[in-house]
């Protein structure tokens, strides 16, 4: 749970679906990052800005949703190839 990571002394950084996860996340991150499915490189780089060296996904996501929403980045053009 983030709460129980925050007093703890961990910092948390979400990395959100846009147009799939909700708002409520604003209230528990310390920062957070709305990215579209599939932009792995803003992923990847969203992540090192902020030094995180573990992560937890959490969460669904709506398969029907994503089939038409992905918006893959080259990066995740690359790993993909």
């Amino acid at each position: 749970c983030a709460k129980t990571a925050q007093t703890k002394g961990y910092q948390i950084f979400i990395a959100a679906i846009r147009d799939d996860a909700t708002a409520p996340l604003n209230d528990i991150a310390d920062k957070i990052e709305w990215l579209y499915l599939g932009e792995i490189g803003r992923l990847i780089h969203f992540f090192k800005i902020h030094g995180v060296e573990q992560a937890v996904m959490a969460g669904t996501i709506d398969k029907e949703k994503a089939l038409f929403s992905t918006k893959p980045d080259e990066t995740a053009i690359q790993i993909l190839s």
